[in-house]
């Protein structure tokens, strides 16, 4: 079979290279959505253990992730008025389910010990896609120097868009 399979492609060269770059191209196309739908909400952990049951209960009943999946470092105190435009921004967000402000006054993790620096943490309803609620967080802070974005679902957003990226180039390539 390979033996007339390579008589074929010498005696016809540019049929052979045009049937290879035709079935390249199916291939691409046939395959190359592949990696955009691959979505899990948390493809890290099986969502049949002990701890994913009990993670899922909490965010039943609280409606809210167990734990604040987006963090904001704010290069302020947090009496000024940047920490708190930063909560109200991420707020006004649908898919944010609640918004901590570090405290006015008095030491707090989310205070840096010099006190020029805040976290604002923000939890995402569990109902919604958290990639879709951290690019909204992101686009609505977009242009802010004094913002670093980061946590848990700022990271899996991150990891989420560079997998697509890779799988779709390793697509191509296979």
């Amino acid at each position: 079979m390979f033996t007339s399979l390579a008589n074929l492609a010498l005696r016809h060269p540019r049929r052979m290279a045009i049937l290879t770059l035709v079935l390249f191209l199916a291939a691409g196309v046939y395959g190359g959505p592949a990696a955009g739908l691959l979505k899990a909400r948390n493809s890290f952990q099986d969502p049949s253990s002990p701890s994913s049951v009990e993670q899922t209960m909490i965010q039943h009943a609280t409606g809210a992730e167990d734990a604040p999946g987006v963090m904001a470092l704010v290069k302020a105190p947090p009496t000024s008025p940047q920490v708190a435009s930063v909560g109200r921004t991420m707020a006004a967000i649908p898919g944010v389910a609640r918004v901590t402000l570090p405290p006015r006054a008095g030491q707090s993790p989310l205070v840096s010990r010099a006190g020029t620096e805040s976290l604002v943490a923000a939890s995402l309803h569990w109902k919604y896609d958290p990639n879709a609620v951290v690019k909204a967080i992101a686009k609505a802070l977009h242009g802010r120097r004094d913002v670093l974005l980061g946590g848990y679902d700022v990271a899996g957003q991150q990891i989420d868009t560079q997998a697509t990226q890779d799988l779709g180039i390793a697509e191509l390539l296979a």
